[in-house]
């Protein structure tokens, strides 16, 4: 394997100079791409060049262009063989990718179909029968239809697999290998992942050729640019916590993570009984049920999200600002995965981890492995909410101010002044929208 590229510091060029043809470039410029992130401007030309690679980014660094563009580049005039497939670990990845794709291929003649368990063969086997040059998919359904005849791979020119410690991770070895074997010697592999443990480099030095390893930062860097704290806690206290961190944070979406289905929903349920726009995602859900959570996510309809591991690998939504663990992870890589939610594309983020007493040993560790300082933190307390909640009262009112005439409820108000008071007379203009902020602020 040849060396690691060297992080490079300085300003990335434009897409059009890394070799992209000019109807990629439009197509990405007008998504509003400005300029290459590094792990873009390091692995889109040795990839046009037909080099196999390593791509080591955190999420959220722009790896499905990365791989996403040389890909298109190659299938641009389409066909209907099989011609580049793009494994993921889970459903929810698949549907992203393929989204991204089919919008950097507006106006080329490619067709991507995105492959996955718990829905129905018939329109995946439809599509693959009409003939489509780009796959996206996971490893069992692609397995499954391969058993079928119904996906063949033989002519495949170009095979990425995204997230690639993760379907290590979720058990998929052996079937990313299977995948791997049912595609000619000579194609190219691109393998991305966030880490890579022992298992991943044995993939890579039997399937790869000459690959060459493209890391923008390291696995300390991949996770210091998140601010990440700890709330020591007893375990019958982590909802109380946590609910107490939900609303005494300065924080936008937040993602919370649990370790099982069964405390993802009920966790869920305590937040939407305390007000809160919560959700779950987890793997019991029909998959018309996780895509409806993932839409209130994306339009800003949902506050909270409670997943598991699994099921969060689907969420890629830029304004994640916080993201809690309610129990730590069994290690640094999925440690990683977890925080790597927020903080995207550049922007800050925050994890809290809440600890037990007796994991206190495994945060150490945890630190230790990652290089990295978690600060202890206390449980935001009442004073810390309701100076939270009268913030953002009063963003809500600047906001309500901004909007424009106020004249319906300046009309409300002249006659509230009159037909309130008891025994006549009239109430002052101050103590009514005092008393109407003692009604909006009851509990704090």
């Amino acid at each position: 394997m040849s060396d690691e590229t060297p992080e490079n510091d300085t300003a990335s060029p434009g897409f059009a100079a890394l070799g992209l043809a000019p109807r990629l470039v439009e197509a990405v410029e007008a998504l509003g791409y400005e300029a290459p992130t590094p792990i873009q401007a390091q692995a889109i030309p040795p990839l046009l060049a037909g080099r196999d690679i390593i791509g080591r980014a955190r999420t959220g660094s722009g790896k499905t262009a990365a791989f996403g563009l040389p890909l298109l580049q190659r299938v641009a005039e389409g066909g209907a063989m099989v011609r580049a497939v793009v494994l993921t670990p889970t459903r929810e990845l698949a549907l992203q990718v393929t989204g991204a794709l089919r919008g950097y291929a507006a106006g080329l003649p490619v067709k991507a179909l995105t492959i996955y368990g718990g829905t129905s063969y018939r329109p995946q086997l439809r599509a693959l029968e009409a003939g489509v040059p780009v796959v996206v998919g996971t490893p069992g359904r692609m397995l499954d239809l391969m058993d079928r005849g119904a996906l063949d791979l033989s002519c495949v020119e170009l095979l990425v697999l995204d997230e690639a410690d993760e379907m290590l991770r979720m058990g998929f070895l052996e079937d990313v290998e299977r995948i791997l074997e049912a595609t000619p010697s000579e194609r190219q592999v691109a393998l991305f992942s966030a880490t890579m443990p022992g298992a991943m480099w044995r993939i890579a030095s039997t399937h790869l050729r000459d690959p060459l390893e493209v890391q923008v930062e390291s696995r300390a860097l991949s996770v210091g640019h998140i601010e990440q704290r700890f709330i020591l806690v007893p375990q019958r206290e982590k909802l109380d916590a946590l609910i107490r961190v939900l609303l005494g944070e300065d924080r936008g979406t937040t993602l919370v993570f649990s370790r099982t289905r069964a405390d993802a929903a009920q966790v869920a349920d305590a937040l939407v009984r305390t007000g809160l726009a919560a959700d779950a995602m987890h793997g019991d859900l029909p998959q018309a049920a996780r895509e409806r959570v993932l839409h209130r996510l994306r339009t800003g309809r949902l506050d909270v999200v409670v997943a598991t591991d699994v099921a969060a690998r689907g969420i890629d939504v830029e304004h994640v600002t916080h993201v809690i663990n309610l129990e730590l992870p069994p290690g640094p890589e999925p440690y990683v995965h977890r925080i790597g939610r927020t903080g995207r594309a550049g922007r800050s983020g925050v994890a809290i981890s809440l600890v037990t007493p007796a994991a206190r040993r495994r945060l150490r560790y945890l630190e230790r492995d990652l290089g990295v300082t978690i600060e202890e933190m206390p449980a935001p307390s009442d004073a810390a909410i309701a100076r939270r909640r009268r913030a953002q009262l009063g963003a809500e009112l600047r906001g309500a101010l901004a909007e424009g005439p106020l004249e319906q409820e300046r009309e409300l108000l002249r006659a509230l002044r009159t037909a309130l008071p008891e025994g006549g007379g009239e109430a002052s203009t101050e103590d009514l929208a005092a008393a109407a902020l003692r009604l909006l602020t009851l509990d704090l």
